[in-house]
């Protein structure tokens, strides 16, 4: 099966600015914000309550040390995509969608991607993220793009999430000998 497809899509800062939150948000885990807040009214708790001994100090310092952490996170991560789209000169780039993989060019530069490295794809209504491990992603806006093209993104994907799965269970089946 050679399906090639190949599109062009368009970004400008706003679309970039919307998607950054979102896949942090998605990546560290609604259970870091959780966590988070409930250390912070923990620590406003105490506060209110006149305690100022060490443990206080210690939780205090552990929730700013976080919410320092996790702001710090956000602001290079975005700083890292703005300067990198602001180098671009056309604001456009094409998507070639391949079996194995996809390839992205622009004015910047190009790169290919094989489809079992996208661990998910997160769909939003004017863009998709193309989620890789770690803290990586890859922008696709979807207007203008033809339905066929991001049904093929979303089969691919699928695909190579469940060959993934599939060699998981055999090497689980084999045992450690296996590994």
């Amino acid at each position: 099966m050679n399906d090639r497809m190949t599109f062009i899509v368009a970004y400008d800062e706003s679309l970039l600015r919307r998607a950054i939150p979102g896949f942090l948000f998605r990546r560290l885990g609604p259970g870091v914000f959780v966590a988070l807040g409930g250390l912070v009214v923990v620590v406003a708790w105490m506060w209110a309550r006149g305690e100022r001994g060490a443990l206080f100090g210690a939780l205090a310092a552990v929730a700013a040390l976080c919410v320092v952490l996790v702001l710090a996170v956000f602001r290079e991560h975005r700083r890292r995509a703005i300067e990198s789209f602001r180098r671009l000169k056309a604001l456009r780039a094409t998507f070639e969608v391949g079996d194995d993989a996809f390839t992205v060019s622009s004015d910047h530069g190009s790169f290919t991607m094989p489809w079992s490295s996208v661990s998910e794809v997160r769909r939003e209504p004017d863009y998709w993220l193309l989620v890789y491990e770690g803290a990586q992603f890859t922008l696709l806006p979807t207007a203008g793009v033809p339905a066929e093209a991001l049904e093929q993104v979303a089969r691919r994907v699928e695909t190579a999430a469940a060959a993934r799965r599939a060699a998981g269970k055999r090497a689980s089946a084999a045992g450690p000998a296996a590994r």
